[in-house]
């Protein structure tokens, strides 16, 4: 291991959280010695020292990287406008989509019948206390399965799950006999 990759690993695993620590210490209250202020301030300039450099590695270090970048810029500016034009309708489209869902959801929370105040802090505490993962599988696995009464069975995730399959079959090399 080299001498960069070593000062890397040292300013990862003992300056950050050194640095993260002791600030820390510094914001609760009560009585310091007298080489305090010198130790938080020689951690400060360390930990500042390594984000200096790492912002002079990408501005200056990486001429070659840049000039990269700005080629394949240059080279898919219209797909990349196509995609920048999507990104941002389906953000306004989900900012709208949860505010609506958000009022209904306050709505039923603070209401007067108890049912509604029930479905509203159950979508809510569904939500909150499932880790996403959680809910990608259910999302996936389990709603797949499930037969809706008004538009049946979802196809998406066998549409999904079969396109990963037959791309990853294409991407394999045959076997040799």
């Amino acid at each position: 291991m080299g001498l960069q990759a070593l000062l890397i690993w040292g300013y990862l695993l003992l300056a950050l959280p050194l640095w993260a620590a002791l600030e820390v210490v510094e914001a609760r209250s009560g009585k310091r010695k007298e080489w305090w202020p010198l130790a938080i301030w020689a951690v400060r300039v360390v930990a500042l020292t390594g984000v200096a450099w790492v912002a002079w590695v990408v501005t200056y270090g990486g001429r070659d990287f840049w000039h990269d970048i700005w080629q394949q810029l240059k080279l898919h500016y219209p797909e990349l406008l196509r995609g920048y034009r999507m990104t941002i309708i389906l953000t306004l489209l989900s900012f709208v989509l949860s505010m609506m869902i958000g009022g209904v959801l306050a709505l039923l929370r603070t209401a007067d019948f108890r049912a509604l105040r029930f479905i509203g802090t159950a979508y809510v505490e569904w939500f909150r206390n499932t880790p996403l993962l959680v809910q990608l599988f259910f999302l996936f696995f389990a709603f797949s399965k499930l037969e809706l009464p008004v538009f049946g069975r979802p196809d998406w995730p066998d549409d999904v799950h079969g396109s990963l399959y037959r791309r990853s079959a294409a991407q394999r090399p045959p076997f040799d006999r």
